[in-house]
């Protein structure tokens, strides 16, 4: 695609400076959202902060004490996030400032990364805030999610501008962060051959090997795999069928609340994506990002995996920024029509769409913090009522383990198997009551009226293995304590 003429931009957009204006705007609407959600405490989030409590207290790397079991599926997240919690001496609120620090490159890293592609700035500019007032992306803080996304810029940067060995290096990182990191260097591996670049010598794959050799070995050495014993769980959880069919991937509804909770926000944004990658047409950039997120769905809908939404995050932070050249899409159209008075009024009317975005995206963040969550009141009094209810060597089976595991600071049993060997493939293979065997815990946490996950706990109560709790009462929770046995 020819580059843009220059005839099409707009003088008064053309006097601001985006570089200058981008940084402190940004910042500053990352600095005031992450206050705003400084309490957020995301339940898988917890998972990570619980193996990184008990190995600053010295118990190791693992999440229940004497366990050496693997649930880190990013090793990078866990060990960065264990040297910035091991020099601050504490855990919840450092984990904030990291992911808001991540966000902030982030929005940052796709500007520049967009920025020698459209010669309107501003509306590069805009995709940038845009990621900064999306309530979606304080929804994923304490995850390794912005640690992925930003290696996922980092790559496709050093991408185009040929620094192969550099390349290679953050490749390492990013599947160290996260595995779906090898659909992207597959593409631009696929890219390379194509655009008939230079093979990389062997010496600079000696690095990038070097960091996956060494992390594979620790882990062996350490948990008795070199890969994490929750590389499957997800993909069990999906075969199980409890979270719903084949095309679970799209049933992604709930994902509407992060659009203003509205549908014509949502319809509105996702018109305006499309938009933005057809302006950019074949360059190498749009090939790499569109096939990327191809890859990233076959996979997620091919394997039926739970649908996180968390999962979603490089849709939303490449999908931004084809939100804003969507609309210099819009901008461009307005310029040519026949009368002046018309492309002003068409070029306004682009840009007050524009803050309409943004500023529902920005209303909703402020008026519906993701830390008003109901479970971000709820798990923690639950968790700190079994921590003082319960005799502390007890063991407490739950389907959601992370805030409540984090703060009863018993020994849990992960239903799902997250935690807790063997359960994902019990799960998976439909034997929805064989963790009871397995593990046979002191109490189950359960929701009420029952999850689905839950439902292998019903015979056991019907044999009077197990009774309700008469000191527990919170309403939508019921709590069962092992029978007296002869």
């Amino acid at each position: 695609m020819p580059p843009l003429s220059r005839s099409a931009r707009d003088p008064g957009l053309r006097t601001l400076n985006p570089v200058v204006l981008t940084v402190p705007v940004v910042v500053g609407v990352i600095a005031y959202f992450s206050f705003l959600n400084r309490n957020y405490q995301l339940d898988d989030a917890l998972i990570y902060f619980r193996y990184i409590r008990n190995c600053l207290a010295g118990d190791g790397l693992v999440y229940n004490v004497g366990e050496r079991f693997n649930a880190l599926t990013s090793p990078l997240h866990a060990y960065l996030s264990l040297a910035v919690c091991g020099l601050a001496g504490s855990i919840r609120y450092p984990m904030i400032v990291m992911s808001a620090a991540l966000t902030v490159a982030l929005a940052w890293g796709l500007f520049v990364l967009y920025k020698p592609h459209e010669p309107h700035g501003t509306f590069v500019a805009f995709g940038a805030v845009l990621i900064a007032a999306s309530r979606y992306f304080y929804s994923v803080y304490g995850m390794e999610t912005p640690l992925f996304l930003v290696l996922c810029v980092l790559c496709l940067w050093l991408y185009e501008r040929g620094k192969i060995r550099a390349l290679g290096i953050a490749a390492a990182l990013l599947v160290l962060t996260r595995g779906e990191g090898v659909f992207l260097i597959a593409v631009l591996g696929f890219l390379h051959l194509v655009r008939r670049r230079p093979w990389p010598p062997l010496r600079d794959f000696i690095v990038p090997v070097a960091l996956v050799a060494v992390n594979a070995a620790f882990d062996f050495v350490y948990y008795g795999s070199p890969l994490p014993h929750t590389l499957m769980a997800k993909i069990q959880q999906g075969s199980s069928g409890l979270w719903g069919g084949r095309w679970l991937f799209f049933d992604a509804g709930y994902q509407i609340e992060y659009f203003a909770g509205s549908p014509v926000l949502f319809a509105a944004s996702a018109i305006l994506a499309i938009l933005g990658a057809i302006r950019l047409g074949r360059r190498d950039l749009n090939v790499a990002v569109l096939s990327f997120l191809a890859a990233l769905t076959v996979f997620y809908l091919a394997l039926n995996v739970p649908n996180y939404h968390w999962y979603y995050a490089p849709y939303y932070a490449f999908g931004s920024m084809y939100v804003g050249l969507g609309l210099a899409a819009l901008f461009d159209v307005a310029a040519k029509l026949p009368a002046p008075v018309l492309v002003r009024a068409g070029q306004g009317a682009a840009v007050l769409f524009g803050a309409g975005i943004l500023g529902l995206q920005a209303y909703a963040t402020q008026t519906r913090p993701v830390s008003d969550d109901a479970r971000q009141h709820s798990y923690p009094v639950l968790g700190e009522w079994l921590a003082e209810n319960t005799p502390r060597n007890a063991s407490v089976a739950m389907v959601e383990v992370g805030i409540i595991g984090y703060y009863s600071e018993r020994r849990v049993v992960d239903i799902l198997g997250l935690v807790s060997p063997g359960n994902s493939e019990s799960l998976g293979a439909g034997r929805r009551d064989e963790w009871l065997t397995r593990y046979d815990p002191d109490f189950i946490l359960l929701h009420a009226p029952l999850w689905p996950h839950e439902e292998g706990v019903i015979g056991a109560f019907q044999e009077g293995r197990y009774r309700v709790s008469e000191a527990f009462d919170f309403p939508g929770f019921q709590l069962l304590e092992r029978a007296p046995r002869p």
